[in-house]
């Protein structure tokens, strides 16, 4: 009896083991996805704020150009 109860445990603790290492391998996963999302984002911002720059320069060399 007591030592079906402690195998019962046992069996018991390696199941709640083995989740919170899925649990920790889903987390790392999703942690790692989402800090690969946020610098896509971020160099995305980059790229748009070069193109905005680059087409406010584009638009003052016109205006210069047609000004002489």
């Amino acid at each position: 009896m007591v030592r079906q109860l402690r195998d019962a445990l046992l069996m018991d603790k390696r199941r709640m083991e083995r989740e919170t290492h899925r649990a920790n391998t889903s987390f790392n996963f999703f942690h790692m996805k989402s800090a690969r999302i946020e610098d896509q984002v971020m160099l995305n911002l980059k790229i748009l704020k070069t193109k905005h720059v680059a087409g406010i320069l584009a638009k003052k060399i016109l205006t210069m150009r047609d000004a002489t």
